[in-house]
């Protein structure tokens, strides 16, 4: 059913709705059925993770709190941003490092803009579609296999996130990561990043095999969407 429908979607455009990305009270309230499920993948993780990302989460943590840099949240929402972060350089770390030359400050100024004067969003968004598409994106988005060699190549990634407009917070998030990893030897970073995306890749699979069912056509909007999406400043969100 999920294939046909996609078929129709993608070749043939025939109906009138676009094909559901997720369900979350497949046979039954969702309260039943996908409430219980995340809940277990998320104390799977937690306790995956107590062996891999969390004592990084806890050093980190530490290292806010000595500093000063802002109130410490719990270990677990640190241990989250490891976990977004080797997902978010699995989907952009090549899209970023490929970018030469971009006007990076002036992306997020507009972001701000965009904000501030509602009555200009609409030309706003347009003309942040174009220079995302034309700057931002110089090739096809595609997963990142390899780690990141230097700190540096890191903070690109940083810098290209906010630039998009749709990763903000992620990326006030990271520039204190930035901060935190400029103090250590570079072979501190190395190890970080591998457990860091061992973890990620690890978590895209448990969550696939166990949340799948909730988000059958998503793959499928994707592909589709993709042509479609290319000048929108919302392409990566939606």
């Amino acid at each position: 059913m999920t294939i046909h429908l996609c078929t129709l979607f993608t070749e043939k455009r025939k109906i009138v709705m676009n094909p559901i990305t997720y369900k979350l009270n497949l046979n039954g309230s969702s309260a039943s059925t996908y409430y219980p499920a995340v809940t277990s993948l998320t104390d799977t993780v937690v306790a995956h993770a107590e062996r891999s990302i969390t004592p990084i989460a806890k050093k980190y943590r530490i290292f806010l709190i000595g500093y000063a840099l802002e109130e410490p949240r719990s270990v677990e929402e640190y241990t989250y941003e490891l976990l977004n972060l080797g997902i978010l350089w699995r989907a952009y770390g090549s899209t970023a490092l490929a970018v030469n030359v971009a006007p990076f400050h002036f992306m997020a100024r507009l972001g701000e803009w965009r904000k501030t004067h509602p009555r200009w969003k609409p030309f706003i968004d347009v003309l942040r579609g174009m220079i995302l598409s034309f700057f931002l994106v110089p090739v096809p988005v595609r997963r990142t296999e390899y780690a990141p060699r230097t700190l540096n190549d890191l903070g690109r990634l940083v810098t290209w996130l906010e630039a998009t407009g749709d990763f903000r917070e992620d990326a006030f998030r990271y520039i204190r990561w930035l901060g935190y990893l400029g103090t250590k030897p570079p072979e501190y970073f190395d190890a970080m990043m591998h457990n860091v995306l061992e973890f990620a890749d690890w978590f895209e699979k448990e969550s696939e095999r166990r949340m799948s069912v909730f988000t059958p056509n998503v793959d499928c909007f994707v592909s589709a969407s993709t042509s479609r999406y290319r000048w929108r400043e919302d392409r990566f969100s939606c």
